[in-house]
Order: C-alpha cells, then structure tokens, then sequence
C-alpha cells in the first residue's frame, strides 16, 4: 500500500501522486502572508474566493530550465504575495532585466492572472526615470511575465533599517517619489500599494517605484477599469495595512482617490522618520482599526530629531479626512521642496485645541471619564448652592459636598493639564526644579483608555526620583510599564496595596539631595554618582542593577585634525560631557592607562547639557530646543564642539558618534570602552522588608512580567564589589583631573 501523503503545513491528505509539500489552500495562504512591515492582504473570510493553484512552484528555487524565451533566469531576487522576480539575462540584447512571473505559473486562478494583466498594463503604460519600466509582457510555456529593468541596489526599507537617515535626505526621497506617483496620477495610475520596500534605490541614490500589482485605473471607460472592477466588488481588503489609507481599509473602493496614494506617502515618510509605520498592531485587523479610528502618534515623540515642519508635512499626510490631506502628489513635493529649501511651508502645525479634540476622538474611555469630572463638577456646585438654601438643615451635607468638589476639581486639573503636555512645561520655567506625579495618574497617562480606581486599603506609598532629559511627557510614558510592574508584584509581596509615585528633576544635584535627605524612597544612578553620593552618605542602600553594561563609549576626533593615536592627543584641547557622567569619568580612565593627567593637555572642559537644555528652552522654545539636541542629549555640545574645532577631541556614546560621523568624525584606535551599569539605590533608613520587596520583584522578572516592559530589562541584586576598579580610580582621577566648573552654554555654530 502506497505511503500516505500529508501537507507539510496543517497535515491534511494529500492525493496519490501529489508531490510533497503543500496542500493548495496553505500553499495559497503562504504566498498572502505578510513580510517585511507588511505585503498585500487578503482578509481571511475571503480566502475560498481566491482560485486554488493546483501545483506551486517549489519555493525558493529556480525552474528545472534555467532557459525562459529569450531570457537566461539567474536567481531569485524577490518574493510577494503575487509573483516571483529572477535576474536574468536578455540573450538578445545581453544585458540584465528582472524578469516576474506568477508565484503558481500556468495554475494561478483567474483572480491572480487578472491582477497581473494590471500590473503590467498600468506599468507598460509610465516611462518616467524613477518608475521601475517594463519592456515586454506575454506568455511563454502557459507562464504569464513580465519584463522590467533590473535595478542594482536594495529597497527603500532595507537601507533605512541598516542606516539613520538624515531628514533631509528622507525628505529628498518623498519629494522624488512623490513626482514619480504625480506623473502616474496624471496618465491616470493609482498606484494603491506604496510602502518602502516598493521603492528601490538605484546605483546613483535615486528613488524608482515598481511593484503596480495593486494598481487603479481613473478612467472608466477601458477595458483595464472594467476588470479592476470585476476584481473588487467583492469587497477584498487589498493593500499593505501599516500604510493603507483609512478608505482603503474599510474597502471604501469608490473613495479610493490621488489623495489615498498621499496618504500612503505620508505613512512611508513616518517610517523613515520613526523606524515603524504609523501603525503596528497585533494583528492585520487590529492595525486596519487603529487605521480607521487612531491619530499616529507624532513622530517627534518617537525621534525628537525630527524637525517640526517635516513633522507637520507628515501629519498633513495621515488626515483620516482626504480633505484634509495634500490634494495632489505635486503638492506634496512643492511642499517638501519648500522644507529642502528652507522656505515657510503652507501646511500649519495642529493647535492645542484641535490636539485635545483629536485626543478625545483617538481615547474616548478617557474623554469620556473627562466628561464625567466636569459633569460631576457642575452637579456638585448645583447641589452646593441646593445646600446653601438649606444651610440649617445639611451643614453635613455642605461640607461633604464642598470635599468632593475640590477633590474632583483638583483631579480634573490634573488630567487636563496632561491633556495640554503640561509636563513638558517643566523645561520652560526656570524657577521650576521638580514636579511630582501620584501614581494613579501615570496609569491614566500611559493607558488612557483605562480607568483610576481607589483602593480599598491605605496603599504603601513610595516616590521614585527620575531625572528627566528633554521629553518629560515620553519618559514617564517610557517608565509607566516598569512601575506598574512594580506595584503589582510588591503588593503580593508585601499582602497591601503599594503606589509609586514620580518625582521628576531637571537637575541631578537636586536628586541627590532628596534621596541623601530621605524625601524620595528608591532612584537610578550611574556609577560615578553612587561612588560619590556613597561617600557622602554612606547610609544610602544600593538594592539591584541591571545585568548588561549601560554605555559603550570612544575617543574621537574630526577628520581635520592629525590625531590618530593616543599618544598624538598630548598638549591637545579635550571636551568631557557631564560633570557626573560615567562616560566622562571611564574617558579620563582611558587617558590615565596611557600615561595622560590634565597637565597633558593644552585644556579641557565639562560641558553640562542639562544646563545648556534650558538655557536653550528659555531662548528659543522649548520645541526648537529639542530638535535642537535630538537624541545625543549629553553629547550634543561635546561632537559639536569638535566638529567646529573648538575641541581637539572629544568622549561620547557609540550610538551618537555613528549618528554624527558622517559629518567629518574618526574613533581613536584603542580608546574604546564599556561604561558602568547604573544601579537602583534606596534613600538611608528604608524599611528593611520595604527593600527585600522592591529586590524581590526586581530580580523576579521574567516571562509575562519581562514581556511588558518596553526594554525587557533583567536586573540583579547588587554585589557589593561591582565597583571596586571605578572606586579605585576614583581618587586617583580627582587628582589626574581635578574638577572643574560646568560650561552652562558655549555658543558653537552648527557645522557646515
């Protein structure tokens, strides 16, 4: 009896004499399945409707002849949802093309041929520079093709992923690709299918579109729009869902319009920006919902290096309403060319009106608990001046009344305050140091779709000191997940509710004086600041720390200089970043091993960004302060410094020298180093079992608890020689290099 034969994939029988493999419907379900941030979708209740193939190509592999025509197959270059791309060679003409053909060759269903005639079709019919052109269609052996340049280089979401670029040259990217779908639009293409890897680079940096598959045509009097329209009236969700606009994931095909290519233009420039689409979801109907009813989130909050008017080109883009976005393609490009050219763009940046409007329309759990605060504020002032009338008779009633209304006033201030980014605030007044945050509060920030709930116990309430960079708002955002964790597992542990409260600081001092003082109970500090706060009050309980190294750091240089060794550094300017920096103190450790003390050098400085941050809010806005620093933080002035050739050679983080290099930058062989870990450090007298708890939970992540937390961070109990070489050299780098004040803001003009 012959060997039962079962699909590879869900195990079902297959016929006698089938080749092993896959079944038809897991073979089909393969070639839909999404890769790479998203490919073209079918929904899965529309799967029967798609013709079965019968046989697949075997995938990955080349055809049994290499021989297809004219045409030499030399390998496989790309894989979709539809069709298969080989290199290949025209032996006609000897040169190179892609050659596409069908994923299933001569079994493909009537469906996949059909969306293959419109590929071609609307593609044969563009001949502009930056669209992928076809050269030849047609049939050989019953297999459909194509013929179509060969482009040498990756695709637009490869090299962003391998690559940081620059906003500007995102910017000139859209700006090409927008041209390119513009001149589509005019002969009457709607490409409904862009996204990053549809776009190639070519060998000369340039932008070309290619992969039409998805393709609408305007006019409706062809044979092509006749067959489009036999294709969708099924109501299939087509399309990539991270960048497919709103009317396009609810399968609106009549509104489908120019303005649905701009929004997806604008979903591929947020990409570029942030590093995601403007929404990821868990699956593909979670993200086509929060495509239909979410705003993106503002791609300054992901990268503050984004530059406001890219942001608000972006934003302009992803409107719900296609009303409100760009018209045209050429309108786009007019106006990224206006922000190449450093010109005022027309587009207007949202208002704090229509942010709190959109808030509301994006949260309605939260806006409605809004509404409720302020409806319960209006019955309590009916009912107080009710009670006034009566004051003889419900004098206890008043009061309570009166202890509601501030209680629900106070919290209605609170939330709204959020509402407007208030906390942001704290950068822009000066005489403001610190700003505390209840811990029901940050729950409501971080999920404002979620309720705040009053305990039914008198909670432990604990306070965590977080020094804050430039983006308030985003680091409580960015710790929410990590304290809630917290709470919940010490208040098993210890069997009664516990809070974390937030304290924020501008300046570390401030921090360091607070947990000295015993006003907060537990913080993270880098190493160089516990070794020094520990001599001060030795008091201080240090409980865990995380169990990989926090910072890799360099020397580095500008080209411009001769400086290529460490020795070539004698009698030359150094810049240090922060005075407390570990970075800075593991730089002069570096200089110490090799023989160099600050007499060594001609002259060297601590540049405090946190001071220069805002002193730079109160000149210039705190928005433009933050585009001003970015994400080096720290390092900014230091790499400007030298860039600029104020310093001869500088210290920063890896992840900021790499960002900057380009710009004329070289690491010093030699000097590269691994700075401290930070540790979790509790004030003096912490009730003992309140520490053991805090450690306890710490060290016990793992699994679902692990699995919450935005960095999935493991952390350790701390060992008490962790810092034995730093503490060494602690003294002997005070003496190598004695302090020296902070320079709150050095003027440096930005490099050319």
């Amino acid at each position: 009896m012959s060997e039962a034969i079962r699909c590879s994939e869900c195990g079902a029988g297959l016929p006698i004499g089938t080749p092993k493999g896959l079944c038809p419907k897991c073979a089909l379900l393969g070639a839909l399945e999404l890769s790479n941030g998203g490919s073209q979708i079918l929904q899965t209740q529309d799967i029967a409707s798609v013709s079965p193939p019968r046989s697949p190509t075997p995938v990955g592999q080349l055809p049994a002849s290499r021989i297809f025509g004219d045409y030499e197959l030399l390998e496989e270059i790309a894989r979709g949802g539809m069709g298969v791309v080989y290199k290949a060679r025209q032996k006609s003409l000897d040169r190179l093309v892609a050659v596409k053909m069908l994923l299933f060759g001569g079994n493909a269903g009537a469906d996949f041929i059909q969306r293959f005639r419109i590929e071609a079709s609307a593609a044969a019919s563009l001949q502009h520079p930056n669209i992928v052109a076809i050269h030849e269609v047609g049939v050989h052996g019953g297999e459909h093709f194509l013929v179509m340049d060969f482009v040498e280089g990756s695709n637009l979401a490869r090299l962003a992923r391998d690559q940081i670029l620059s906003p500007k040259r995102t910017a000139q990217y859209l700006k090409t690709i927008a041209e390119a779908i513009h001149y589509a639009h005019e002969h009457g293409i709607l490409h409904r299918d862009l996204k990053p890897s549809n776009v190639l680079i070519d060998a000369c940096d340039q932008p070309r579109v290619t992969d039409f598959g998805l393709a609408k045509v305007l006019t409706t009097d062809s044979q092509l729009s006749t067959d489009h329209a036999q294709l969708t009236h099924t109501g299939h969700v087509l399309g990539s869902p991270g960048y497919m606009p709103p009317e396009q994931a609810g399968g609106a095909r009549n509104k489908v319009s120019r303005r649905s290519d701009v929004y997806s233009l604008g979903a591929m420039l947020y990409h570029l920006l942030t590093g995601r689409p403007p929404f990821v979801g868990g699956s593909i109907s979670e993200t086509l919902q929060q495509v239909e009813t979410q705003e993106p989130v503002t791609p300054r909050l992901l990268n503050p290096g984004v530059p406001l008017d890219l942001e608000t080109i972006c934003l302009k883009c992803l409107e719900k309403d296609p009303d409100r976005r760009y018209q045209t393609s050429r309108e786009l490009s007019e106006e990224l060319g206006r922000f190449l050219n450093d010109e005022t763009i027309h587009a207007r940046p949202v208002g704090r009106v229509e942010k709190i409007w959109r808030w509301g329309r994006r949260n309605p759990l939260a806006a409605a608990f809004l509404g409720t605060v302020c409806a319960a504020l209006v019955t309590s002032l009916s009912l107080l001046y009710l009670v006034n009338q009566a004051k003889n008779k419900q004098v206890e009633l008043t009061s309570e009344v009166q202890d509601a209304n501030r209680e629900l006033s106070a919290s209605a201030k609170v939330i709204l305050s959020m509402t407007e980014e208030s906390l942001d605030s704290i950068w822009a007044n000066k005489n403001k140091r610190s700003m505390v945050l209840k811990s029901e509060i940050i729950a409501a920030l971080a999920d404002p779709s979620g309720s705040i709930v009053a305990d039914t116990a008198t909670p432990v309430r604990w306070t965590n000191g977080l020094i804050v960079d430039a983006i308030p708002g985003m680091a409580i955002r960015n710790s929410a997940p990590l304290l809630s964790a917290l709470e919940k597992a010490t208040s098993q542990t210890l069997g009664r509710p516990v809070r974390v409260d937030v304290k924020l600081y501008k300046f570390q001092e401030d921090f360091d004086a607070d947990l000295s003082a015993g006003l907060i109970d537990f913080g993270r500090m880098g190493a160089l600041r516990f070794l020094r706060i520990k001599r001060r009050t030795p008091e201080i309980i240090p409980l865990v720390m995380p169990t990989t190294s926090y910072k890799t750091g360099m020397l580095f240089t500008s080209t411009r200089t001769d400086i290529r060794t460490v020795e070539d550094i004698r009698g030359r300017s150094f810049a240090f970043g922060d005075t407390n920096s570990t970075v800075s103190f593991w730089a002069q450790i570096k200089l110490a091993e090799y023989g160099i003390t600050a007499t060594n050098l001609s002259r060297y400085d601590q540049l405090d960004s946190t001071l220069e941050f805002a002193e730079d809010v109160a000149e210039l806005g705190e928005s433009n302060a933050v585009s001003r620093i970015g994400y080096l933080h720290s390092h900014a002035q230091v790499i400007k410094g030298v860039l600029n050739g104020l310093y001869d050679v500088g210290v920063a983080m890896e992840k900021a020298f790499r960002i900057k290099k380009h710009e004329g930058l070289v690491a010093i062989p030699g000097t590269q180093f691994q700075s401290s870990r930070a540790v979790i450090v509790a004030r003096p007298k912490l009730d003992p079992e309140h520490a053991q708890a805090i450690i306890k939970a710490m060290t016990g992540f793992q699994g679902a608890w692990l699995e919450s937390l935005p960095d999935r961070t493991t952390y350790q109990i701390f060992n008490p020689g962790t810092f034995a070489v730093e503490d060494r050299w602690l003294d002997q780098i005070n003496t190598m290099f004695p302090p020296k004040p902070s320079l709150p803001h050095i003027s440096v003009p930005d490099s050319p």
